[in-house]
């Protein structure tokens, strides 16, 4: 029979011989497929011929023949290939030597390659398809079916149910196709594809490239430097040892990197769980709300976006948040951390470590080892943690702890709260905004800057300032150095002997403690109270207002018109330029008032009053006192003890008041007036008005032309140089005139 002219529409019967032959030639057959039916004798009987098909194209001879087993029919060539192929039934086929053509039809169908670069097609059913050695070529097509490769690099296709694949040894390519298929590598470097449904595939040992596709995949790269992609669904990715490529693909991914160096990717917007494991990783997460976690080794950690839980594990670590709220702790080791966008709470763990809110209200802790901390913009809590950190707060309205060790914080810009409690000396910077500061349980380096700041130097020998602005500030237990700086300032410097000092600015400066305080007001109409305490207290220049207690204070009021009481202690009190006021207080004071109109009360002790220059009003209180009025017209009271009073130079007024007085007018015109107990006068230079108290007193005109009147008691008065007007009391008085008319 000849088919070298044959069409699609040609259908040739053939009965054949014992002679009979095909024959195939180049002609102008248009037809390339052909199906040869044979009618085959009943089961189990011989054929009653051989037919034979002869190829003349230049090729190759072949037998075909019959079987009465199972309807199956095979070609044999002369080189010893194989084309098989099945019925509907479930067939055994196995190939050759050779390169062999295997089809199985319908049916479940067993089919063998054996030797050679063999290509089988199992057709419907659940067939059973082993390729052997050689570069081979399965497909499985409908129904469940199992494929294995062997030998050699072999090209699987799953087909469209839930198949079995297994590559073998070889570098084999497997696409599972349609239905949820099991896919094994093997050895060698593969590449495996999942298909439309929910895969599980294995890599095997080697550099494979595993591929899930559609729908719920479940990846295990194995041992070597496999990539792994899984595609769309909600998928479950292993990586393996080696260093592996992951990408999660679209949709919720788990990830387990396992050991290795690797690289993850997941760009969608799932959620996904990502678990880095052994190694140096760099994992890059998508846009949902992601765990990541790391282990041993120096991982490099981008969230993206999303709201994301990341962990850096041990090592050193150097993760970003980038957009979302995101949980990021470092570990151990020394870690860089950066929020990026959104409320990120960060935690360096243990190790040196440097963590970055960036942006939003974030909270920023560092825990063990000297860390470096920046809050970045937004209202932001940071924590130090233990040993030496350095924490700012950048911008926003901070909240910062430098917990223990010697810690460096900068509140920045904002009203910020800093505390540098715990154990060691903090350097404590508020930076601008109305900051509260505290510097914590040891000797501490305080500055408020800029701002109305609220400052607690807290324990152990501070210093602390205030900076401009209108600062509160309070140097808590032992011996602080506090100044107030530029502004309005209150200030105490606290328990034990500290030194105050208010700078610019009108300051309210306070002594509460128990200890010795120096306190200066600088410049700036200052007020000083002492409540606790010694203190030694310079108001310097402005109008000061100055309160002792009950300690010897030691004041000096400065320039400007001040205004001081000594207290209860046996104070020493000096001021400058000015009209001050003095108050001694209770015990014997030392007053020393400066240049101007000054008004001085010694209160109820001995005191010692020295006017100095100017118009001053000095009167003693209730114990003896020596007064001494100084240049200026002065008005001189001594009150109810016995007064040492003395006017020096100018036209001073004298009333010695209560109690034996003695008085010495000094230069000038002076009035004196002695009012109860017996007194000595001694008018000095000048033209004096002298009058007797009720006692008997010396009275003595000295130089000048004095006028002295006895009074009521037996007086002795003695008019001294100049032309002198004397006149007795009532009693027996004693008068001489000196020199003079």
């Amino acid at each position: 029979m000849d088919f070298n002219t044959a069409t699609q529409a040609d259908v040739d019967a053939w009965a054949p011989g014992a002679s009979d032959k095909l024959v195939f030639a180049t002609g102008t057959a248009t037809q390339l497929t052909y199906t040869i039916i044979a009618a085959v004798p009943a089961q189990g009987a011989t054929p009653a011929v051989e037919e034979k098909i002869t190829l003349t194209l230049g090729a190759k001879s072949l037998t075909f023949f019959t079987s009465a087993i199972d309807g199956s029919g095979s070609v044999s060539f002369t080189d010893g290939s194989v084309f098989a192929y099945g019925t509907t039934g479930a067939d055994g086929l196995a190939g050759g030597a050779l390169a062999d053509l295997l089809l199985g039809a319908n049916g479940d169908d067993i089919i063998t390659g054996a030797n050679g670069a063999d290509m089988i097609f199992g057709g419907e059913g659940a067939d059973s398809l082993e390729g052997g050695d050689g570069a081979d070529t399965l497909q499985g097509n409908k129904g469940a079916d199992t494929l294995v490769g062997g030998a050699d690099s072999d090209t699987l296709y799953g087909g469209q149910d839930a198949d079995s694949i297994l590559g073998g040894a070889g570098a084999d390519y497997i696409n599972g196709n349609l239905g949820a298929d099991s896919i094994q590598g093997g050895s060698g470097v593969d590449t495996l594809m999942g298909g439309n449904q929910g895969d599980t595939i294995d890599g095997g040992v080697d550099n494979d490239y595993l591929s899930g596709d559609l729908e719920a995949d479940s990846l295990v790269g194995g041992n070597g430097d496999d990539t792994l992609l899984g595609g769309q669904g909600l998928d479950t990715l292993f990586g393996g040892e080696g260093n592996d490529y992951i990408d999660g693909g679209d949709d919720s991914s788990t990830i387990d990197a396992a050991e290795g160096n690797d690289t993850i990717v997941s760009t969608s917007n799932g959620n996904d769980s990502i678990l880095a494991g052994l190694g140096n990783d760099n994992v890059s997460s998508g846009n949902g709300n992601d765990t990541i976690a790391a282990s041993n080794g120096d991982d490099v950690i981008n969230g993206g976006a999303g709201n994301d839980t990341i962990d850096g594990g041990d090592q050193n670590d150097s993760i970003q948040g980038a957009l979302g709220n995101d949980s990021i702790m470092g570990g151990a080791n020394s870690d860089t951390l950066l929020g990026g966008q959104g409320l990120d709470t960060l935690s360096g763990g243990a190790g040196n470590d440097y963590v970055h809110g960036n942006l939003g209200d974030d909270v920023v802790n560092a825990d063990a080892g000297n860390d470096t901390l920046l809050g970045g913009q937004g209202n932001d809590t940071m924590d130090g943690g233990a040993d030496n950190d350095y924490v700012t707060g950048d911008l926003g309205n901070d909240s910062i702890d430098g917990a223990a060790g010697n810690d460096t914080i900068l509140g920045a810009d904002g009203d910020d709260i800093v505390f540098g409690a715990g154990a060691g000396s903090d350097f404590v910077y508020g930076g601008a905004g109305n900051d509260t500061l505290d510097g914590g349980t040891e000797g501490d380096t305080v500055n408020g800057d800029e701002g109305n700041d609220s400052i607690l130097g807290g324990a152990g020998s501070d210093f602390v300032n205030g900076g401009e602005g209108n600062d509160s500030v309070f140097g808590g237990a032992d011996a602080d150095t506090v100044n107030g700086d530029a502004g309005n300032d209150t200030l105490d410097g606290g328990d034990a002997s500290d030194l105050v000092v208010g700078g610019e600015g009108n300051d309210r400066i306070l002594a509460t403690g128990t200890g010795v305080d120096t306190l200066d007001g600088g410049n700036g109409n200052d007020t000083f109270v002492v409540t606790g305490g010694t203190a030694s207290i310079i108001g310097g220049a402005g109008a000061d207002i100055i309160t002792g207690f009950t300690g010897a204070d030691t004041i000096s009021g400065g320039d400007g018109n001040d205004s001081v009481e000594g207290g209860g202690g046996a104070d020493i009190i000096t001021t400058a330029e000015g009209n001050d006021t003095v108050v001694g207080g209770a015990a014997g004071d030392s007053i020393t008032v400066g240049n101007g109109a000054d008004s001085v009360l010694g209160g109820g002790g001995a005191d010692t009053i020295n006017g100095g220059d100017g118009n001053d009003v000095l009167t003693s209180g209730a114990a003896a006192v020596t007064i001494n009025g100084g240049e200026g017209t002065d008005t001189i009271t001594g009150g109810a003890g016995g007064d040492t009073l003395g006017g020096d130079n100018g036209a001073d007024t004298i009333n010695g008041g209560g109690g034996a007085d003695t008085i010495n007018g000094g230069e000038g015109n002076d009035t004196i007036t002695v009012i109860t107990d017996a007194a000595t006068v001694n008018a000095g230079e000048g033209n004096d008005t002298v009058s007797g108290g009720a006692a008997s007193d010396t009275l003595n005109g000295d130089n000048g032309n004095d006028s002295i009147v006895g009074g009521g008691g037996t007086d002795t008065i003695s008019g001294g140089a100049g032309d002198d007007t004397l006149t007795g009391g009532a009693n027996g008085d004693t008068i001489s005139g000196g020199d003079g008319a």
